[in-house]
C-alpha cells in the first residue's frame, strides 16, 4: 500500500502535524468497497476528502479508519446476539439435505 504523508502546519499554534492519506483505491480496500463506492461517499459529504491538481482524490487515513470502525458498530447494534444461523443446504446425491439431519447409524 503507498500511503501518502504531508506535513501540515496550523497557523493558530504553528505546530507541524503528519498526516497520512489514501488514495481512493487505497481508503476502498480497507473498507473493502470498490473505489467509485468512496468517492459517493465523498460526494455525499460521509466523508471528507481532498481533491489533487489533477483531479484525484485522498483520504485522510484517519477518517476513513474511524468511518469504517463507525460503520461496524452500526452492523453489531443491528445483529442480535443470540441470532441462530441457518444450518448451509448441501446437495448430496441428488437429494437436499441439511448437515443436521444426518444421525448417527440412520440410513438415507
Amino acid at each position: 500500500m503507498s500511503v501518502l504523508e504531508v506535513a501540515l502546519t496550523t497557523t493558530q499554534s504553528g505546530r507541524s502535524h503528519t498526516r497520512t492519506w489514501m488514495k481512493s483505491a487505497e481508503a476502498a480496500a480497507a473498507c473493502n468497497v470498490t473505489a467509485e463506492t468512496v468517492i459517493e461517499w465523498a460526494k455525499a459529504g460521509q466523508l471528507n476528502a481532498t481533491r489533487t491538481p489533477g483531479g484525484h482524490y485522498r483520504f485522510d487515513s484517519a477518517e476513513v479508519h474511524a468511518l469504517l470502525q463507525a460503520r461496524q458498530a452500526e452492523q453489531e447494534d443491528a445483529t442480535p446476539a443470540n441470532t441462530k444461523k441457518a444450518a448451509p443446504i448441501v446437495q448430496d446425491r441428488g437429494r437436499l439435505s441439511c448437515p443436521t439431519d444426518r444421525v448417527k447409524g440412520a440410513t438415507p
